[in-house]
């Protein structure tokens, strides 16, 4: 008697959860360890797609998209191939305001998990007095640094608020546009050199608010922006050598600054907190002091110093160089970074 095996199913269920109710973890069930998500829209164009591997790199994608509550996400329609091997499906997102974005996503299954998915996906393009023009403007560094949630990117549901792209003005305060760093290394790290008169990346990291007054952290919702003061962080995350401080923005982003003393390694500072063998988080931060040399899972290596923007993947280790404290502002990889050392505000 022969005994047939059936293909595990995808589970449409937990999709549907994921995207209209925001569970991050229903999310993450349905992706392979290996995982790779393909993202092409307006900015992200066919040849420069935003590319992100494995899912612990994706589920913290989710995480921090899925912290902001002024998006509704809805899952239109899913199809679902007979043999099991392939799903397609459209989701909406809509702003408050009746901005909307639209993407269609085609999944590649293995025993009912997506192991590679790409995602197309269009928005509304509105004018530069949308509202949300400063509250959700957000750096996207050329084909790196957008934040997925569910199968939707947050640059194209930010796009949508704010026009299609940052204004000709330059860089908005607290991140950097492509104008406003010069690439100066290549590989899987790139080192960038801020480029003289953008201020964009270098008043975020200061801790004196310009006009914010003793308040430390200012808003303004008729005109949409938002004024935060790291001398007051909203959280403290302390470990040998250094400590993490961490800001949140209304919208939900997360940005931290961290103070590394001289003797700081990642390797063996934070790899008790992490528990993994190297550090699995992305960063996308700007240097404000000191030296810190990195180290690739494949034994690349390149210093940072004071003013470089710095993009790195999961899979590295990371230690102080010299007697000068370094200090080092990240706008991607802050939420979970030394997490179980928090002390709240």
């Amino acid at each position: 008697m022969s005994t047939m095996q059936s293909t595990p199913m995808f589970d449409v269920e937990a999709l549907r959860r994921g995207i209209e109710e925001g569970d991050a973890s229903a999310l993450r069930s349905l992706y392979a360890q290996d995982a790779h998500m393909t993202v092409v829209d307006q900015r992200d164009q066919p040849s420069h797609p935003h590319e992100i591997d494995g899912a612990s790199e994706i589920g913290a994608f989710f995480d921090e998209i899925l912290a902001r509550g002024d998006l509704r996400h809805h899952l239109e329609r899913v199809v679902v191939s007979a043999d099991g091997g392939h799903v397609a499906y459209l989701e909406e997102c809509q702003y408050p305001d009746g901005a909307r974005v639209l993407s269609s996503s085609m999944l590649d299954l293995r025993d009912g998990r997506i192991v590679s998915q790409t995602s197309l996906q269009t928005w509304d393009e509105q004018g530069a007095a949308d509202p949300h023009a400063e509250q959700h403007a957000h750096e996207h560094p050329g084909a790196s640094g957008v934040m997925t949630s569910g199968l939707m990117t947050s640059t194209a549901a930010e796009s949508a608020a704010t026009g299609g792209g940052a204004a000709e003005g330059g860089a908005t305060e607290g991140r950097a546009t492509e104008s406003s760093v010069m690439e100066s290394g290549s590989g899987a790290g790139r080192v960038m050199e801020s480029s003289p008169g953008h201020s964009g990346v270098m008043d975020a990291g200061t801790a004196t608010p310009r006009g914010a007054g003793a308040a430390g952290a200012a808003t303004g919702a008729a005109s949409g922006f938002e004024h935060l003061d790291f001398g007051r962080p909203d959280e403290t995350r302390t470990f040998a050598h250094g400590r993490a401080e961490i800001i949140r923005t209304t919208d939900g982003r997360v940005i931290g600054r961290y103070l590394l003393e001289p003797g700081w390694r990642w390797s063996r500072d934070v790899r008790p907190l992490a528990g993994t063998e190297l550090c699995e988080a992305s960063h996308f931060q700007y240097q404000l002091s000191g030296t810190v040399r990195v180290r690739m899972a494949d034994g690349t290596e390149f210093d940072s110093r004071a003013g470089e923007v710095t993009q790195l993947p999961a899979g590295h280790d990371a230690w102080v160089v010299g007697d000068e404290q370094a200090v080092v502002v990240d706008w991607q990889g802050a939420l979970h970074y030394a997490e179980g050392t928090r002390q709240d505000r």
